[in-house]
């Protein structure tokens, strides 16, 4: 008859392997600020000291606080993680955050927390587990507590989660200096935490008040993947699929193209990466960002999708129906999700392919076309100037046959040689910003004054019209289109 065995791993060796679980400084740190929201907190700060003997990074909030059992529970792997069933207010999934996401860039955590006006703390070192290879952690005394000169940022209530003994995060502890590396890590930090939690950062978030994020005292701003507030970003219906009992909500955004972005948005979205990398679906656990880009292998990412978003809901209640992994940025949707996505594509796909066949520009309503023409050809598609366009025919009136001759081998030429290859290449590259001529307000009214004098005369005083043909080169916005009419054909 078998019998039975305890068998306890070495302290020493996992200790050391959970450091390996693939964490870069932003999942750890956006691990640790789950647990803050968790607890409720409205108000989270973190701190990265890279200067004196000993560099740290602090992460405080405000959120209800442990008391000195609650931190040791804490701070046992595989810790409970909330009520059952689960309140879907609780970012917690494993247990293992808190640990593993510390580990993976320092070697002591200590955690410290105010409770009903009681300062309680215990700390992980590894270096003592290793030296005991035994799970041991140290229990703070008050006068341990004082020591710690962070101590005086942790609100009432509140928590502190002190990491130190940085030999993952800048080459080890000597070598705490300013760099371009560091500086580097902080600003990816700060984008992924706009990201990962941008509805709570916008105060969007369905179980949770809006929340306060600062690093060394800047705020972060909420990076809205989908541009919800922009007048060119367009909605498909929304999905709702139910697994067991639960809803998991599908909503499609299309992006609006980057002519129509302007300066700031372009200046944002190029700070994200490009829009071709960040194209497809992204994952929401409890209105918190844990995956995202690509199409869970349904479709490749490519140019015909570029634009397009589908964000995904569901709440921790689901959870048995996800493959989740422990840094919470891969997941694995259940097949009814998966199908209703699939069923989605196509019109994903023609929207985002007649916006961007289409340069992104609105629809004209009236019997004027765009400048530019596209058509199939048999080796692919083809571009051409119209002739018939009221900018080509108006010039075409002023000249003589021989300058006729000259206009139309120059339009020719311009389409003949257009950079086909060149344009799609800065167009998936929103890091080349592309060039935009300044003009004077001055020249820019003349311009369009010349525009408004290639309609016939009956229709020149027709706002119309005018609208119309001068939206169609391209030229000028909206905004300046309508401040033109408004001052100088009223």
């Amino acid at each position: 008859m078998a019998v039975e065995h305890k068998l306890i791993p070495s302290a020493k060796a996992l200790s050391e392997s959970l450091r390996d679980i693939g964490y870069s400084l932003e999942t750890a740190i956006a691990d640790i600020v789950d647990n803050s929201i968790s607890a409720g907190a409205d108000q989270v700060a973190i701190h990265y000291v890279t200067d004196g003997p000993e560099p740290y990074l602090a992460i405080t909030d405000n959120g209800h606080g442990m008391s000195g059992k609650a931190i040791i529970d804490a701070l046992r792997h595989g810790s409970a993680v909330g009520p059952e069933p689960p309140h879907p207010g609780n970012l917690g999934k494993f247990g293992l955050g808190l640990k593993t996401a510390s580990f993976s860039q320092c070697r002591r955590l200590t955690v410290v927390s105010s409770k009903d006006g009681v300062k309680s703390a215990a700390e992980w070192d590894l270096n003592l587990v290793n030296r005991r290879d035994d799970w041991v952690i140290r229990v703070l005394e008050e006068e341990d507590i004082c020591r710690i000169s962070q101590i005086q940022t942790i609100p009432s209530p509140g928590t502190l989660v002190l990491w130190r003994n940085l030999d993952r995060m800048h080459g080890g502890p000597t070598r705490g200096k300013h760099s371009a590396a560091i500086n580097q890590q902080l600003i990816d930090t700060q984008r992924h935490l706009g990201l990962v939690f941008h509805r709570f950062l916008k105060g969007a978030a369905r179980w949770h008040t809006a929340l306060s994020i600062t690093m060394n005292g800047h705020p972060i701003d909420a990076y809205d993947p989908f541009f919800t507030d922009h007048t060119f970003t367009q909605r498909l219906p929304d999905q709702t699929v139910y697994v067991g009992a639960h809803p998991v909500e599908l909503k499609t955004y299309i992006l609006p193209h980057y002519s129509n972005l302007g300066p700031d948005g372009h200046a944002l979205y190029a700070s994200h990466a490009d829009l071709a990398s960040n194209q497809g679906v992204y994952v929401y656990r409890n209105d918190r960002l844990i995956a995202w880009g690509g199409w869970f292998r349904l479709i490749p990412k490519g140019e015909s999708t570029k634009l397009a978003r589908v964000s995904i809901d569901y709440t921790s209640a689901l959870d048995k129906y996800w493959t989740i992994d422990v840094k919470k940025s891969h997941v694995k949707p259940p097949s009814a999700v998966r199908t209703a996505l699939d069923k989605i594509l196509v019109p994903i796909t023609e929207c985002t392919v007649r916006l961007i066949q289409g340069r992104g520009q609105r629809v004209v309503t009236s019997e004027q076309e765009s400048l530019w023409e596209r058509f199939s050809g048999r080796n692919g598609p083809l571009y051409s100037i119209r002739t018939d366009h009221p900018l080509v025919t108006q010039l075409n009136g002023t000249l003589s046959d021989s300058a006729k001759a000259g206009l139309t081998l120059l339009l020719k030429a311009i389409v003949d040689e257009l950079p086909v290859d060149m344009i799609f290449v800065d167009g998936t590259d929103l890091r080349k910003k592309p060039h935009t001529e300044t003009i004077s307000p001055e020249d820019r009214t003349h311009r369009l004054r010349l525009v408004l004098q290639t309609l016939p005369e009956h229709k020149q005083n027709c706002k119309e019209a005018f609208r119309d043909v001068a939206t169609t080169t391209q030229l000028f916005s909206p905004s300046v289109i309508e401040k033109f009419i408004s001052d100088e054909m009223t």
